[in-house]
C-alpha cells in the first residue's frame, strides 16, 4: 500500500536506527526524492551530519548542491562518494572542478589526491 510523503516522514521520525534505514532505503529505491529533501533538515537536527550524510546521494542534485557545502558533511566518513557519483556524477565533477579552480592553499596534486581517495578507493574510476 502506497503512503503519503507526511506519513513515511513521521515514520522515520519516529523509528529506530534500523527500522529508519529500511525505510530510507526504500525511499531511496523508490525515487522518493521531495521526501528525502525534506529529511534533510529534521535528520541534520536530530541525528546529526552522519545520518544525513548516509542518504545524501538519495536527494535531488540542489539539495545535495545546497547541503554539500557543510563540512561536516562532506568530511564525513559515512558520505557514500560513489552512490553520489553514480546518482549525480555531473555535480560531483562541478565540485572536483571547483576544489582545482578555488584553492590557493592546495596544489592540484593534493586537490586530485583527496578526490583520488574518495571515488577511486571506493569504485569509481578518474
Amino acid at each position: 500500500m502506497l503512503r503519503s510523503d507526511e506519513e513515511l516522514k513521521k515514520d522515520i521520525l519516529a523509528s529506530n536506527s534500523a527500522t529508519r534505514k529500511l525505510l530510507i532505503q526504500g525511499c531511496i529505491k523508490y525515487r522518493r526524492v521531495a521526501l528525502l529533501d525534506s529529511l534533510v533538515a529534521l535528520v541534520l537536527e536530530s541525528n546529526g551530519p552522519d545520518s544525513v550524510a548516509k542518504f545524501l546521494h538519495g536527494c535531488s542534485t540542489e539539495k545535495i548542491r545546497e547541503t554539500i557545502r557543510d563540512p561536516a558533511i562532506v568530511n564525513s566518513s559515512a558520505l557514500k562518494w560513489v552512490f553520489l557519483a553514480n546518482h549525480n556524477s555531473q555535480l560531483v565533477l562541478d565540485l572536483i572542478r571547483e576544489s582545482l579552480l578555488g584553492s590557493a592553499v592546495l596544489t592540484r596534486s593534493e586537490i586530485w589526491g583527496k578526490w583520488w581517495r574518495r571515488l577511486s578507493q571506493r569504485g569509481i574510476s578518474l
